[in-house]
């Protein structure tokens, strides 16, 4: 074989090695690229983690708290009577409770669904009942849970489909349909009604545990550990934060009723009785004083009359033994 023949048969060689590595290049780059397209698309069927929507729920709470606290403070600004603040002042306190309590719940998922419910219906009632009972200045407590109202439901959207939050209103309209003279709306959630609608889409989800693809369950013992946790926390730092509105609650519960107002009111008698014997109390010393000074000029001026009636008497007997003395001399 000549030189030229030889040279020919390597450069062939070589074009042959570098096709079979540039298409081995190629497949490693298509198989790399798949991968990475179904990975991104895996990611991307999840909206949030169960973490993340924990979160969120608990950061929703904290502003439901902040807002009813400042919509109770506005409304104390029309001087309410007593029984009318009772009540408003009561239900923001037993619905901070209970969003707290939501918030925290183990399943976030159902804690959204729960959250959503407590927060729509709060809205419907005050607006179709406690406002036709206390009337005008109810509406600052009114706006505070249209924002609370629009604020949780923005949050549904990121998971809920269209078709999911058209069933959510549905099951919650149906529900205040049925109870349209209740108006304690705290402790009701979502499983509390929804199992009257055999066929909705949520209501079997919430039986099967896992309610929304767009939802990351937790897996791994770590994070299970740490929402745990953070619940745990969650809790532990707000609702001690509670117990002077309870407290004061309780105390407003406490002067209502009749049986406290009646003793209240002997007290106030007693204090009347009380006040009036210290004005007595007061004078007496005047009084005293007075009556004494009385006395002894009677007792000054009685003893002035007996002082000359004696005197008066024993110059009378003096003269009639003078003159009698003197008879008897002069015979």
């Amino acid at each position: 074989m000549g030189v030229s023949q030889m040279t020919i048969h390597d450069q062939r060689h070589r074009i042959f090695f570098t096709m079979l590595l540039f298409q081995g290049i190629f497949l490693m780059a298509c198989a790399f690229g798949f991968a990475a397209k179904k990975d991104a698309v895996k990611k991307n069927d999840y909206v949030m983690t169960e973490v993340a929507l924990q979160s969120e729920l608990m950061s929703y709470a904290d502003r439901f708290a902040s807002m009813m606290t400042q919509a109770v403070e506005d409304f104390d600004t029309f001087k309410p009577d007593p029984e009318t603040r009772y009540f408003i002042m009561g239900d923001a306190v037993y619905s901070i409770s209970a969003v707290f309590t939501i918030a925290a719940e183990p399943n976030p998922q159902v804690a959204l669904l729960d959250m959503v419910t407590l927060t729509t219906l709060g809205r419907m009632i005050y607006e179709d009942n406690i406002k036709r009972k206390y009337g005008q200045p109810v509406e600052v407590v009114i706006e505070g849970f249209r924002q609370l109202e629009a604020d949780i439901w923005a949050i549904a959207a990121k998971i809920l489909s269209n078709e999911q939050q058209r069933e959510l209103r549905e099951l919650i309209l149906e529900w205040r349909k049925r109870n349209p003279h209740q108006v304690v709306y705290n402790y009701i959630r979502f499983s509390d009604f929804a199992g009257d609608r055999k066929t909705s889409t949520l209501v079997e989800k919430e039986k099967t545990g896992g309610m929304f693809k767009s939802v990351q369950q937790a897996t791994q013992q770590v994070e299970e550990t740490r929402m745990l946790a953070e619940r745990a926390l969650y809790l532990a730092t707000r609702l001690p934060l509670l117990t002077g509105s309870f407290a004061e609650n309780w105390m407003s519960q406490m002067i209502l009723n009749p049986e406290i107002q009646k003793i209240l009111a002997n007290v106030d008698n007693f204090s009347e009785v009380s006040n009036r014997l210290a004005d007595v109390a007061e004078q007496l010393p005047d009084q005293i004083s007075e009556e004494r000074d009385k006395t002894v000029h009677q007792v000054t001026k009685e003893i002035e009359k007996l002082r000359l009636a004696t005197i008066n008497q024993v110059m009378k007997e003096v003269y009639q033994w003078t003159d009698t003395t003197l008879a008897n001399v002069m015979a």
